[in-house]
């Protein structure tokens, strides 16, 4: 077999596309067709490797598409120009005798993805492959897995019942090898430690194996395989998980930048750093720009949180690998850019969060949250909400825009995401920031428990909303009945506080209801229910209710019902209800009334409605 002595690109061999996904994690990806010379009963076949961040990684054949194309002419193929045609069957290449090949390959993983061409070094011969070939050994070992600067690659059998001609000088043919780095995929190296000192970041290597005949010269078999590399272990920083930053938007100088997988990144980080095997150091430090990323400067934080932020600056976090001794290559991962801090006379949007529980298979998961506005309680009109799944890899495998998210099985072991953003009258945003979640975990095995799990209402709701002083709170009555009919045993625990800091009443109260205390004025209220069957236990809190309200003439506390006229576009009390508030006045000797009516966001309680009306 010999190569034809047409003069072509280099990157007609292999070529790798670059890409940042949604994740903010860079792929780039890299084929080569095989066999590197095609004859017409040769079947199409590549090697790959995909990149993330630098350093390869496993990829389930699933998450890779193929598509394979055909001309006699290489820039109509690259053009896409109209002698290009599909290959109706990749394993049939007759007929396609002096056409080049294009290999189309995807890698796709949820929300990441990349895409490149690649084309073959020469045309399809117009002969099938000699047949002395079938007996030659057609693999590629290396002596060490991922390869280092002292592997060698060795040829292998791949069918010991076929392939049973080994190389040598005194056999049918001998082989030499050739290595590549995925730096500079067309520079050929004769020894590994060459390659590694003139590219020590190479992450992965191509071996071609030439096989020429011993008897007749002209008789050439080229193999090519791909390979790991590590070049150096300070390039091991590859494999930390990218850091992701958690902040508001807008950023306020008075906000606090943080990592949203600051957990991962740090167990990434001493798994490196406390293996003895391993000569590196990480290191991490926080970079600022004022020029919206042109230029970078140091600062002198080293912690995963920056405080005290600047106006009109963006900051990123950047982790530095070196050598134990400080000495030698080094490599740099950075996290994601933050948006441009704002003037510190801007308003400056707060969102408060109760802590998110750890998510489980089938069990609703809810956010609480409030806006502040320097440092107050703020007016908004409404609230969005997202989650998403993430991977353990960074990437976005399942979305949803609702209040409550109920974990599916296929997120066991993954995060998940949650960003609120507030809304303004104009629907403008005010705020918004995310939080992420431990990993989620399998769902309860007991069938009574996932069948209550199953009636109750994903939010729990308390009613009613609106709470005074001898007001008597509890789950709804279908809530209560779904829990009265199940053997799962129920203990209830009534909280009192304000978003982001709850803590039971200073009376322990157990029941499934319970009647607002002086005590409780300013506080809102909430439940928390621990279900228990077949040794399992799962948590659930209830929504909160709004702030308890004084009642100092310890006035009977009722629900008011509103009906709505759509002739006349208008709200009012029903009749039943304004009865009964009139026998309330007139009961009570009640001499003044006022009335207020509040535009009240949805999913949000009294306390956020702003008024709109005195009628």
């Amino acid at each position: 077999m010999t190569f034809n002595n047409e003069k072509y690109d280099a990157d007609v061999v292999s070529s790798s596309t670059a890409m940042m996904a949604p994740s903010g994690n860079t792929y780039s990806l890299d084929a080569t067709i095989l066999p590197l010379s095609l004859y017409l009963d040769s079947e199409l076949d590549y090697t790959y490797s995909v990149l993330r961040n630098g350093s390869v990684i496993d990829v389930d054949p699933s998450q890779l598409s193929v598509e394979w194309y055909t001309s006699p002419s290489l820039s109509d193929l690259r053009a896409e120009g109209p002698t290009r045609q599909l290959v109706a069957d990749p394993n049939d290449l007759s007929g396609l005798g002096g056409n080049y090949i294009e290999l189309v390959l995807t890698y796709s993983n949820g929300s990441d993805g990349v895409s490149a061409r690649f084309y073959s070094p020469s045309q399809v011969n117009t002969s099938d492959r000699p047949p002395v070939f079938d007996t030659w050994y057609s693999g590629i070992a290396m002596t060490e897995s991922p390869a280092t600067a002292t592997a060698v690659a060795n040829l292998i059998s791949r069918d010991p019942a076929v392939e049973t001609e080994p190389p040598g000088p005194g056999n049918a043919y001998n082989v030499g090898f050739q290595y590549f780095s995925d730096a500079s995929p067309f520079e050929s190296f004769d020894t590994l430690a060459l390659l590694a000192q003139s590219y020590p970041s190479t992450s992965s290597i191509r071996v071609d194996a030439t096989l020429t005949s011993n008897t007749v010269p002209n008789d050439v078999l080229t193999l090519s395989e791909r390979f790991s590399f590590i070049g150096d272990d300070v390039y091991r920083l590859r494999t930390v998980t990218k850091p992701r930053l958690q902040y508001d938007i807008p950023l306020h100088p008075d906000d606090t930048i943080g990592l949203q997988n600051e957990a991962q990144v740090l167990a990434d980080i001493a798994a490196l750093n406390n293996d003895p095997a391993i000569d590196i150091n990480v290191a991490t430090e926080w970079e600022q720009s004022s020029d919206k990323g042109d230029n970078w400067t140091p600062t002198t934080i080293t912690s995963m949180t920056y405080s005290n932020l600047s106006a009109g600056m963006i900051y990123r976090l950047k982790l530095t690998s070196t050598s134990s001794n400080g000495t030698g290559n080094s490599d740099t991962l950075y996290s994601d850019v933050s948006a441009q801090v704002l003037s510190s006379t801007q308003n400056n949007y707060d969102i408060l969060f109760d802590d998110l529980q750890t998510p489980q298979v089938s069990v609703p998961l809810s956010v609480s949250t409030d806006l502040l506005v320097n440092g107050a309680a703020a007016p908004f009109s409404g609230r969005a909400v997202r989650w998403e799944v993430v991977d353990p890899d960074g990437v976005i495998s399942y979305t949803a825009n609702s209040d409550i998210y109920t974990p599916r099985a296929d997120d066991v072991d993954s995060r998940v995401r949650v960003t609120v953003t507030y809304f303004d009258d104009n629907d403008l945003r005010l705020v918004s920031r995310d939080l992420t979640t431990e990993t989620v975990i399998a769902a309860p095995t007991d069938t009574d428990m996932l069948a209550l799990l199953d009636r109750l209402s994903p939010s729990l709701p308390l009613t009613p909303d609106g709470v005074s002083v001898g007001t008597v709170v509890s789950l709804t009555s279908a809530d209560q009945a779904a829990i009265d009919a199940s053997s799962v045993n129920v203990a209830y625990e009534w909280q009192e506080g304000e978003v982001g800091s709850w803590d039971p009443l200073a009376v322990n109260q157990t029941n499934a209801s319970y009647t607002a205390q002086t005590g409780n004025i300013g506080q809102r209220l909430r439940l928390k229910l621990t279900l228990t069957a077949g040794g399992e236990e799962v948590e659930r809190f209830s929504q909160y209710t709004s702030e308890v309200q004084p009642n100092e003439a310890n006035l009977e506390t009722f629900t008011l019902f509103l009906e709505f006229d759509r002739d006349e576009s208008r709200l009012s009390l029903t009749d039943a209800s304004m009865t009964r508030l009139d026998k309330l006045i007139e009961k009570n000797n009640i001499s003044t009334s006022d009335y207020a009516w509040l535009r009240i966001p949805a999913n949000s309680g009294f306390d956020e409605g702003v008024v709109v009306g005195n009628e």
